[in-house]
């Protein structure tokens, strides 16, 4: 039973609404101005740690009254109570009462069910966020536990945002109550919090990237089963990219979301308000421009040019530039404003067709297009919250239970410009109709029809993948292997079209088989049927395994009774989709360990994990020259740079680093290969050249082999380009210089090239093609090599 008194001086407390490991939340009212409050009441052992607690509270405190902003929750009145009947002091603080749900409460009806918020109420959102936030930290003041539960969504005021005008709660109490990082959610947590680190802005900033990254795609971004896990997480392991698990996330959203979540502080957006409009940039919106309480406009920064400071260098290709889509080749010159954009006239070579995403799963679950928001939303809304309780959010304990909730990593091709805008608004119908004229249109419509028909005449439009099937054998659907947030190809989803549901009592149950056929099967699940269309979605297993490791032989579906679900297959297989065994090696060595790299590294997963690094470290570099001035740390991320091409050991054998400079980022293999030590690129290649040497007759394979191998040839000329410009900086007399702002410029436009891929016109987007393709496309084709087709046995 709660010993707090039901009124602390003129507050009456009406209801408690919340509770956390700090304290209660309570609905409450003033009685002298007969007006709903909200009262935080702080446990009252936080005192034992700290004999002086109640007078640092109160002085300490004062400074939370004077913030007055838009979107923070204010807080009105903090004190202490002495209750009478048990002696006992209670340190409480008052704030505005905001009726309606957290944001929380929002993605658990929205993004975390596949249903993602319309672009510019996102848009809208971190604006909002990031005035508040920068408003903060104009006076000194971090939040340091940004969370969904700490923002509040205005239910009476939904004019923006449909669940409600956001607000911004609990800020400061990090620092007021010295709260240790065990208690509060680790999801957030910057890597200097989890270091131990007091919280700073920038650190606000990785937080609202992490929630930016789930409100995309449905998941947080590091998750585990202790808070210990997750920690170790953010300080050591780069998140996957948000478009590899929601694929219609622009490349550009993508890019935004993991320079906010960029482990060197440095390398992050400098202020909320720059991550907003690069938010807004990245998605072709314009800015949001929130209103204070007094009524004025308070603009967030234009995107800067060229030569305006670069504080939003990072986000790889903006959209509303029309000059920034690049040609072929790298100019000699910096990027230069609109206007003064040099032509250039290249040959233009046209972009194959793309493979499908690889099983599409229904829209809601993985566009991004502007569902409307459940009714439930409105006609049912959660008891009202005011304050985060702060309880730290309960880690699954099963983790397979975990991973049902996120949408898996479908490896898609680059979206095209049409595909960014639809996927994000509604279509217009003169845009449809073009699309039905389209011949590419028309062509694709007469291959789903065949597809449909199913048969033998669709099944001679594609190859059989493992020749274990007739040529005959209809073609019934696809396996993809997956990664999500915590793994790689760990994920195993299963896509069958037009076939009819198993009969009533029976089911179709989906089978890893191996290669060692002593070995036994590994069940994958029921396959479940919604009008003739399969599918199964098997999460992976607690560790995370690369299933590929486990040297499958393919997948097979069995007829099994559905009432007793059978631990291992029975005699009725009816359909199977096989490895070719020939092929298999290569695919292994590409997708799990490759030969020359320790750990079980993968020469794809590390290379667009290094370029991935690259790509924001060359932003900072720029930010640093031309906007905090911080010209150590310019340098310190042009030595990263290096080791990061040429791997430690041999960054320093080269001469690229000056022989007393101390390894900063200790790197094993580099991506060039220097002196015949063999870096990443080279060991792939040597992967896919022994793949096209034994898959030569199954031409799917051999055009994602290919297309790898265009990746590949592209790096090698930026990452050398790169190399030599990271060398400039290093060795400059005066990296301040001019001339060195150029090279930055020219390092941070390849370095964006090398991991997001180059824009050709009149392509609208990156394509796995000469002059094009970066490491994205390079490791979305390396993904198509593992898909398996389905047949009939």
């Amino acid at each position: 039973m709660s010993t707090i008194p039901r009124q602390l001086g003129k507050y009456e407390l009406q209801q408690r609404i919340g509770q956390g490991t700090i304290g209660e939340v309570w609905k409450g009212r003033d009685l002298q101005l007969q007006r709903d409050i909200a009262i935080k009441i702080l446990h009252t052992d936080l005192q034992q740690t700290d004999p002086r607690f109640f007078t640092h509270f109160r002085e300490n405190g004062q400074a939370l009254i004077t913030l007055q902003h838009a979107n923070l929750v204010p807080v009105t009145d903090l004190n202490v109570y002495r209750s009478v009947e048990t002696n006992t002091l209670f340190a409480y603080l008052v704030m505005d009462y905001i009726p309606g749900m957290t944001l929380h409460a929002y993605l658990g009806k929205t993004s975390h069910r596949g249903i993602f918020p319309p672009v510019p109420q996102i848009v809208y959102l971190f604006a909002c966020i990031g005035s508040a936030l920068d408003y903060a930290h104009r006076r000194g003041i971090a939040h340091g536990n940004i969370t969904p539960r700490n923002i509040l969504l205005h239910q009476q005021n939904t004019t923006h945002f449909e669940a409600g005008e956001p607000y911004v709660a609990d800020l400061g109490l990090v620092r007021l109550l010295n709260m240790p990082i065990n208690a509060h959610t680790p999801f957030y947590l910057s890597p200097e919090q989890a270091r131990g680190e007091a919280p700073s802005a920038r650190s606000d900033i990785y937080a609202l990237g992490a929630l930016l990254y789930e409100i995309c795609t449905g998941v947080q971004p590091f998750r585990g089963e202790t808070p210990t896990t997750v920690l170790m997480q953010h300080l050591h392991t780069l998140p996957t990219p948000p478009n590899l698990i929601n694929p219609n996330i622009p490349g550009a959203l993508s890019e935004v979301i993991l320079r906010a979540m960029s482990k060197d502080p440095a390398s992050r957006y400098p202020k909320a308000a720059y991550l907003a409009a690069a938010i807004a940039e990245a998605c072709s919106l314009r800015p949001i421009y929130p209103v204070t309480r007094t009524g004025e406009i308070e603009a967030l920064p234009a995107p800067p040019t060229a030569n305006e400071g670069g504080t939003l260098l990072g986000v790889s290709q903006p959209l509303f530039r029309p000059s920034t889509t690049r040609t072929g080749s790298t100019p000699s010159l910096p990027p230069l404003p609109a206007a003064q954009m040099p032509s250039q006239t290249l040959p233009v070579e046209k972009a194959p067709q793309q493979t499908p995403p690889p099983g599409s799963l229904p829209a809601a679950s993985i566009s991004m297009q502007p569902t409307a928001i459940n009714p439930v939303l409105k006609n049912e809304p959660e008891p009202t919250k005011v304050v985060s309780a702060r309880t730290p959010t309960t880690t699954p304990a099963a983790p397979q239970e975990q991973l049902m909730q996120q949408s898996p990593v479908l490896p898609p091709p680059v979206p095209t410009q049409e595909q960014r805008t639809s996927s994000l608004h509604p279509v217009p119908a003169h845009q449809k109709q073009r699309a039905r004229t389209n011949p590419l249109y028309l062509i694709a419509a007469v291959l789903v029809v065949l597809l449909l028909l199913g048969g033998g005449a669709a099944s001679l439009l594609f190859l059989n993948r493992g020749g274990q099937a007739p040529a005959s054998a209809a073609l019934v659907g696809q396996v993809f292997f997956q990664d999500n947030a915590l793994g790689h190809n760990n994920v195993i989803r299963i896509q069958l079209n037009n076939i009819e549901a198993p009969p009533d009592g029976m089911g179709y149950f989906a089978w890893l088989q191996m290669q060692d056929m002593t070995q036994p099967e590994l069940p994958l699940g029921q396959i479940t049927f919604k009008e003739k269309q399969g599918s199964l979605l098997y999460p992976g297993d607690k560790k995370n395994t690369n299933l590929l490791s486990l040297s499958p032989r393919g997948v097979i579906i069995t007829l099994e009774n559905a009432d007793h679900p059978p631990q291992q297959p029975g005699n009725r297989e009816v359909f199977r989709g096989l490895f070719d065994q020939a092929a298999f090696p290569s695919i292994k060595n590409i997708l799990y360990a490759t030969p020359g790299l320790s750990e079980k590294q993968s020469a794809i997963t590390s290379m667009r994990e290094a370029l991935q690094s690259i790509n924001d470290k060359a932003g900072s570099i720029v930010d640093s020259l031309q906007n905090t001035g911080d010209y150590q740390l310019a340098y310190r991320q042009a030595v990263r740079i290096i080791e990061l091409i040429d791997g430690s050991t041999m960054a320093h054998k080269s001469g690229d680093l000056p022989a007393k400079q101390a390894s900063l980022l200790p790197t094993e293999t580099g991506i060039l290969t220097i002196d015949n030590t063999q870096g990443y690129l080279d060991l792939l290649s040597t992967q896919i050249t022994q793949l096209k040497s034994v898959a030569s007759s199954d031409q799917e394979l051999m055009k994602h082999a290919s297309n790898v191998e265009n990746a590949i040839t592209n790096l090698k000329d930026w990452v050398q380009k790169m190399r030599t410009y990271a060398t400039q900086l290093i060795k400059a007399s005066d990296i301040k210089s001019p001339e060195m702002i150029k090279v930055a410029l020219q390092l941070k436009q390849l370095a964006a090239d090398a991991y997001a891929g180059r824009t050709i016109p009149p392509n609208q987007g990156p394509q796995p093609i000469l002059g094009s393709a970066g490491a994205y496309q390079a490791y979305v084709e390396s993904q198509y090599l593992a898909t398996l087709t389905l047949q009939k046995v």
